[in-house]
């Protein structure tokens, strides 16, 4: 029977690159990618990525590319105008 990953030690160097790693993240700003389907989310980006990510959904099993940009929150606005301040979709001052 072969080792598990349980049994296996990694080396000082690996440990050291993976605690700095931590510690980068942990300063790193992430925001929550939702499937576009089903609302579920499935994955953790950084703020500042604009490349394409990949992801899988576990529930609806959606496959293929986002655009980050195109998928960003927008939740502050909406509720920005929930709360009747700013224009409507109408475009006349809702004060």
């Amino acid at each position: 029977m072969g080792l598990s990953y349980r049994d296996y030690s990694p080396s000082e160097d690996v440990m050291r690159k993976l605690d700095l790693s931590r510690r980068r993240a942990a300063e790193v700003q992430t925001r929550d990618v939702k499937c576009p389907y089903c609302h579920r989310l499935i994955a953790i980006i950084p703020v500042d990525q604009t490349d394409l990510i990949f992801p899988k959904c576990q529930k609806c099993k959606f496959d293929g590319p986002l655009d980050p940009r195109y998928f960003r929150r927008m939740k502050a606005y909406r509720d920005y105008l929930a709360a009747g301040i700013g224009r409507s979709r109408s475009g006349k001052d809702s004060l």
